[in-house]
């Protein structure tokens, strides 16, 4: 089994051209989060989930990795359960 504790996780979504997609699931990756979907079409949209503390950082890494053509929109919150090392 194991421990964890609850935690909430900021929904979000980024617009952003398929060149991008690989770069922005990257930087998601890193800073914790974890994309939960990609819709495609004439952009591709990744709908992520980020530790609350990550959210803000993230969106300013994605700004500035981008010069502003892609941005962070957020679209909710959610708790999950983290386990404890």
């Amino acid at each position: 089994a194991g421990v964890s504790v609850v935690r909430r996780w900021v929904r979000a979504e980024v617009p952003c051209t398929y060149s991008l997609l690989e770069r922005i699931k990257l930087e998601c990756a890193a800073f914790g989060g974890v994309v939960q979907d990609v819709e495609y079409g004439a952009e591709v949209c990744l709908k992520l989930l980020l530790p609350e503390e990550a959210a803000e950082p993230f969106a300013v890494r994605i700004t500035d990795l981008t010069s502003g053509a892609a941005g962070v929109r957020t679209t909710g919150e959610e708790f999950m359960p983290v386990r404890i090392r």
